[in-house]
């Protein structure tokens, strides 16, 4: 199912060249993916701004995703699956 969504997004060009690529990270290794690092910098800016916060669901959200937003894409961590990728 992946493999033809990325033909289809990458309009059956060369692996080479597609503009879009999956990559697989370990099974059961969090210390290897990036996406927990995004979790942890948004956890902890929650953890350090909670009190300031009226409890209700809609705060933390909105801190939640004031904390993501800007953040960067590009983790050192992404660097150990791929030396040549590309983010747009």
């Amino acid at each position: 199912m992946v493999r033809e969504y990325l033909h289809t997004v990458n309009d059956r060009q060369p692996r080479a060249d597609w503009a879009s690529t999956c990559i697989q990270f370990a099974p059961h290794a969090p210390q290897q993916n990036p996406i927990e690092d995004v979790w942890l910098q948004a956890k902890s800016r929650i953890r350090r701004n909670w009190q300031r916060m009226d409890g209700t669901f809609q705060a933390i959200k909105d801190l939640f995703e004031d904390a993501i937003m800007p953040m960067p894409i590009d983790f050192p961590k992404l660097r150990q699956y791929t030396s040549g990728l590309r983010l747009t």
